[in-house]
């Protein structure tokens, strides 16, 4: 796995980490390719998970990447691209 795999699959894990603490699933039951809205996620829940991506990557996360980028996977990239080009 090279570093950019390994940070992308980082960002990920740490997503789904959140969206499982916000919707009350583990982290194994998030499939990173369904719409995150899928889960039961609510728009104060959704804010909570663009914060904390935020603060853990020091990174400024439009709201609207949430639906803009509707999955896991989508949204982890997103993160990615900004976090590494802060």
């Amino acid at each position: 796995m090279t570093s950019g795999e390994a940070v992308r699959a980082d960002v990920r894990a740490w997503l789904c980490a959140r969206v499982a603490e916000s919707t009350g699933r583990s982290a194994d039951a998030v499939d990173i390719d369904l719409p995150i809205a899928q889960f039961g996620l609510d728009s104060v829940s959704a804010l909570t998970v663009v914060t904390a991506a935020e603060d853990e990557f020091g990174i400024e996360l439009d709201p609207a990447d949430l639906w803009d980028h509707p999955t896991v996977r989508a949204l982890s990239e997103r993160i990615r691209v900004l976090a590494e080009n802060r």
